[in-house]
C-alpha cells in the first residue's frame, strides 16, 4: 500500500488484499509523502496487534525516534531527517496481515472518539449547549445560535483550545 496523501489527524486503517505471510513488515517514511508518523500498527488475521522486534533503517530526529512510532501515544512521533527511512518488526515468524493502521504526526486536538466535549457560546458570558461524548470524529449540536463566537471544551484531554465562528458554513479559528 502506498501512502499517496498526507492523512489527517485520525488514524488511518487500510485492509490489504493479499493472503501471502510475511515475518518482516515495515512503514516506509519518504520525503516525497510522509516525513513524520506517530503510530504504526499491524493486525494479524484475528485482529490481534501484530509485535515483534523493532527494525529500523535511516536518519531519524532526536526528537522523533523510530520507537516512538510504536508507543502506543499518538502525541509522540518518528520524523526522518532525509531519504527514506523505515520502521517495521521482525515478527519472528511468517503472519498473514489483515490490516494496517497509521497516524501523522498532530496536536491531539481534532475531535476524538471516546473524549467528552463541551460546547459554548459567547452571550456576555460563556454558555453551554451541553457536554458530549464523541461516538465519531464530529460531534453535532442543535440549538446553536447564528453569528455567535464558539468554544469547544475537551473535558477528557488536551489543553489547546481556541475560540471559533462559523461563516458560510464554515470553521473559522480565532
Amino acid at each position: 500500500f502506498t501512502v499517496s496523501e498526507m492523512p489527517g489527524e485520525h488514524p488511518v486503517t487500510i485492509s490489504p488484499v493479499n493472503n501471502r505471510h510475511f515475518r518482516y513488515v515495515r512503514f516506509l517514511i519518504s520525503q516525497d509523502t510522509i516525513n513524520s508518523v506517530a503510530e504504526v500498527a499491524f493486525y494479524g488475521q484475528k485482529d490481534e496487534l501484530l509485535q515483534g522486534n523493532l527494525i529500523y533503517q535511516g536518519n531519524f530526529s532526536l526528537d522523533g525516534p523510530p520507537k516512538a512510532a510504536t508507543d502506543g501515544n499518538p502525541l509522540t512521533y518518528a520524523e526522518g531527517l532525509s531519504g527514506n527511512n523505515y520502521i517495521g518488526w521482525d515478527l519472528q515468524r511468517p503472519t498473514s496481515i489483515k490490516k494496517i493502521t497509521y497516524i501523522a504526526r498532530n496536536d491531539g486536538n481534532a475531535i476524538q472518539p471516546g473524549d467528552r466535549y463541551e460546547l459554548l457560546y459567547w452571550n456576555q458570558k460563556w454558555v453551554s449547549l451541553g457536554k458530549k461524548k464523541a461516538d465519531t470524529t464530529f460531534l453535532t449540536y442543535s440549538g446553536v445560535p447564528k453569528n455567535a463566537l464558539f468554544w469547544l471544551r475537551n473535558l477528557s484531554n488536551g489543553r489547546e483550545e481556541r475560540i471559533f465562528t462559523y461563516e458560510g458554513n464554515k470553521q473559522i479559528w480565532w
